[in-house]
């Protein structure tokens, strides 16, 4: 048809799963040296209507999420990659639990070994270990259950 425009990509997806603004607003620090990760999965949480804040290494990440908790905004959930030069993730996880309010922990990693797995089923802030790679639509319910768990704890806590 003349001057029809085309239908957006959704790579085979209904509109409505990959533009679902209607869960509540959760901001996402996304913690992860590898670039194409971040931007993939920025992307795809902001799109889910996430707001989200991105890091490249460790100490970038504590620093953002201080600056986030001064400006009196929440986060709620941090995507965590293990393996990162510098400051590594399970360093950034032992220092996230010395503090109080930390939001929850998904860590994201290609290999995880049993001294590592064990120390983060260990953790109380780790809400779940997803192996790379993953389903994106599997990590959004997993960002949603820890958001909310979060939030829960912080009422509790009120």
């Amino acid at each position: 048809m003349p001057g029809a425009l085309p239908a957006p990509l959704t790579l085979g997806f209904p509109p409505s799963i990959l533009f679902d603004l209607s869960q509540p607003s959760y901001r996402v620090l996304i913690v992860d040296n590898d670039d194409d990760v971040v931007d993939l999965l920025g992307g795809f949480l902001a799109r889910r209507g996430f707001e989200v804040v991105r890091a490249e290494d460790g100490r970038r990440g504590l620093a953002l999420l201080a600056s986030e908790q001064d400006a009196g905004r929440d986060v709620e959930v941090v995507l965590l990659d293990l393996r990162m030069p510098g400051l590594g993730g399970m360093e950034v996880l032992a220092r996230l639990e010395q503090l109080t309010g930390s939001p929850r922990v998904i860590v994201l990693s290609g290999f995880v070994d049993e001294d590592d797995r064990a120390r983060l089923v260990a953790s109380p802030l780790v809400h779940a270990v997803m192996k790379k790679p993953f389903d994106l639509f599997e990590l959004v319910a997993a960002v949603e259950a820890a958001a909310a768990a979060k939030r829960g704890a912080v009422a509790r806590q009120a």
